[in-house]
């Protein structure tokens, strides 16, 4: 089963007990990562964050949060360190290691025979008001990026000085798409800002699903969008026939999923590789309708966790220094 979540940090204002709960749901280290932010806001969607992980890998493999660990690869993205997937030692004489046994709560579960952990993949990402999480079985690879679509507050210039800061981020196919330069007379400042950060949101899925960051050159992923989307109550909201080259050859085994979100200042893009072999063999007659973007709350997300620390092990002092953050928005 596929997932598409998203949670507003806008409208979540932690108090005491909530993130005296939460600290003993998440790892030390993810804890002292929060810790160093100076902004509220940012500790809040990276607490989200790992929380809407946590979430998942409970759901989709039935594995207790306990026994869930979380990492970080090479280029900073989550990835799950355990469970793991240990079919590779099912022709092993010796499959002890593939038992993870809690005594005190008397839970056993076995590792191997969890077909849901060899097909979890996630992503997340959180800009503005938002942190999403999208994960799919079908895919070998996904990626997604949430993105406010007004321009960043700290920069006064136009948008067409802003465009020529950002020139070399996109192909010159892609600016002829972003200023609608190929279209009947001009568009507005707030369209081509649309157009940009959809560009964007569809870089930052692309790159994130391959796993690789902002490191490589961004013009040698070019893309091509089909559907106009607009946040006006009669226009598309999803877009589906996006397609990319990669140094100019299409890749076929891409596709992507672009939304408009309901507050109507974000846009969220979706990247995922599947495979030939596991692709619809009638996709041409059944158009593929992606799952759509669930809001889900933080009652949601707590339940049925079991925490990693007892609860007379609460850090107050971390709890009350998130809550002193700077609040700036």
């Amino acid at each position: 089963m596929a997932f598409r979540w998203s949670f507003n940090t806008s409208q979540w204002e932690p108090t005491s007990s909530q993130l005296s709960q939460i600290s003993r749901l998440i790892q030390a280290e993810e804890k002292a990562r929060i810790g160093r932010f100076l902004f509220m806001r940012d500790a809040k969607t990276s607490l989200i964050g790992r929380i809407l992980i946590r979430k998942l890998v409970q759901l989709k493999t039935g594995v207790p949060n306990n026994f869930i660990k979380l990492g970080r690869d090479d280029h900073n993205k989550p990835i799950l360190i355990s469970p793991t997937n240990l079919a590779d030692k099912l022709d092993d004489d010796d499959n002890d290691d593939c038992d993870v046994t809690n005594n005190d709560d008397n839970v056993i579960f076995d590792e191997c025979s969890n077909v849901n952990i060899r097909n979890l993949n996630f992503n997340v990402s959180h800009q503005g008001s938002y942190v999403v999480l999208a994960s799919d079985p079908s895919a070998t690879h996904v990626g997604i990026d949430v993105m406010n679509v007004e321009k960043p507050g700290r920069i006064s210039d136009t948008v067409d000085e802003y465009f020529r800061l950002m020139n070399r981020q996109f192909t010159e196919n892609e600016w002829r798409q972003i200023k609608g330069l190929d279209l009947p007379g001009s568009l507005s400042d707030k369209k081509k800002m649309m157009n940009f950060t959809r560009f964007w949101c569809l870089k930052e899925s692309y790159v994130k699903a391959i796993g690789v960051g902002i490191v490589i050159d961004l013009r040698t992923v070019d893309f091509n969008t089909k559907t106009d989307l607009s946040f006006e109550s009669d226009g598309p909201k999803l877009a589906t026939d996006t397609v990319v080259k990669v140094n100019g050859c299409l890749e076929t085994e891409w596709s992507f999923e672009e939304r408009c979100l309901d507050d109507e200042t974000h846009l969220v893009a979706v990247a995922k590789k599947i495979p030939s072999k596991n692709k619809d063999i009638d996709s041409d007659k059944n158009e593929y309708i992606p799952p759509e973007f669930i809001p889900v709350s933080l009652d949601f997300l707590l339940d049925n966790m079991t925490p990693l620390q007892p609860e007379e092990s609460v850090d107050t002092e971390w709890v009350e220094a998130f809550l002193k953050k700077n609040n700036k928005k």
